[in-house]
């Protein structure tokens, strides 16, 4: 008997403890967490426009409201005090009914959490100056978000993974400050057409497959970036146009960046050091590749080129190796041309098997022109001539 008394006991002051720390107010709960600080959610009990206040007074004390959790599944709108810090995670709580967010003037807010309105009804959200992060998935399935705005001095760094996938984006402005992308950014956002980066921009990473299955039409790859990561255009099949921005560092393409993309022609930067596997794969449209002068491409990796309509390319000195199956199936292709003191040392099987290949034009000063003058009557397609090129250029 007297044990259950102190269990009572115990119960009881847990409970008076714990109604210090909460208020409740029109179903809006306010917890003050360890550090002093007080966090607020939207209940089932609260309205559909449920009002959040700023301050709240809980046993005493006067707090300031510096982060909101969640809403209500059956919450529509919601302001966000200007004092609020950070938005959590599944803010939203993954209901439908939430169709509008707006900030309050001078928003102090900095990060909007992982999931925060996934899947949500929004249709157009304002991103208040303070804001440095927007966290993972985000808006991801807000299937009705057609329109970002962001304010005119933007601090925001990261966009992260999948953040606004599947949404209905037509136009991306990316504040300068913004640093790093996410994986799956922009996936499968088949009405976005633009993306614009503003001037003066901090990119540095764009992650793997952001514009996968994406409506682009055209994109300016920044001079800052040294990587374009995997799949960043696949099957991005409006897309036509591909430039870069001049005095471009880039040093990487890697595998199926392209792939399944209708690009016409490309010019790759000089600064470009490896092309990985599959990179152009299967674009039937591509029918001209140009490497800038002085470039240092080394690797063409496997199957870069299969299946384009490539007709004629010439291969940099500096490239060193040539992939299994590059050109294979480029039925188009008549001329490959090896410039000068080639450094081609190595080209894998069924390189240019299946291409329409009639003629290809190899350097006598070829730093290993006894190997190629070994393979290349192995690899090469029946009627294909080999037409070796004197120092002067001359067969």
């Amino acid at each position: 008997m007297k044990q259950l008394f102190i269990i009572t006991a115990m119960m009881m002051q847990f409970i008076a403890e714990a109604m210090e720390t909460r208020l409740m107010v029109n179903g809006v709960l306010y917890e003050c967490m360890g550090d002093g600080q007080v966090q607020c959610r939207v209940t089932d009990s609260s309205p559909l426009r449920p009002t959040l206040r700023s301050t709240v007074e809980i046993a005493g004390n006067r707090f300031d409201i510096v982060s909101f959790v969640n809403a209500s599944i059956f919450t529509k709108k919601i302001l966000i005090p200007s004092n609020m810090r950070v938005m959590c995670g599944n803010c939203s709580s993954g209901g439908k009914s939430l169709c509008a967010i707006t900030f309050e003037s001078g928003s102090k807010l900095r990060q909007i959490g992982r999931a925060a309105f996934f899947s949500s009804n929004l249709k157009l959200i304002y991103i208040p100056s303070n804001v440095e992060i927007i966290g993972d998935r985000c808006f991801s399935g807000c299937l009705n978000l057609h329109k970002v705005i962001f304010d005119p001095v933007s601090q925001l760094k990261h966009i992260g993974n999948s953040a606004f996938c599947g949404t209905r984006l037509k136009l991306i402005r990316i504040p300068p400050t913004v640093e790093s992308i996410g994986n799956s950014c922009f996936f499968v956002c088949k009405e976005l057409d633009e993306v614009v980066f503003e001037s003066g921009s901090s990119l540095r990473q764009v992650g793997q497959e952001v514009f996968f299955g994406s409506g682009l039409k055209r994109i300016c790859i920044l001079a800052n970036l040294k990587t374009l990561e995997s799949g960043l255009f696949y099957n991005c099949k409006s897309l036509r146009e591909v430039v870069f921005e001049e005095n471009s560092s880039l040093e990487r393409i890697k595998n199926t960046v392209f792939w399944k993309s209708n690009l016409r022609s490309l010019r790759i930067p000089s600064s470009v050091m490896i092309m990985k596997a599959f990179c152009f794969f299967n674009c039937p449209r591509l029918y001209e590749i140009e490497f800038e002068s002085g470039s240092k491409l080394k690797l063409i990796g496997n199957a870069a080129f299969s299946k384009s309509s490539l007709r004629s390319i010439r291969i940099p000195s500096s490239v060193e190796i040539i992939g299994k199956g590059c050109f294979f199936e480029c039925t188009r292709l008549r001329k490959i041309t090896i410039e000068s003191l080639s450094s081609l040392r190595e080209i894998g099987i069924c390189a240019f098997e299946n291409s329409g290949m009639n003629v290809i034009c190899v350097p006598e000063n070829a730093r290993h022109v006894c190997y190629l003058k070994r393979v290349l009557p192995e690899l090469l397609p029946e009627e294909c001539v080999i037409e070796w090129m004197t120092v002067e250029g001359t067969s």
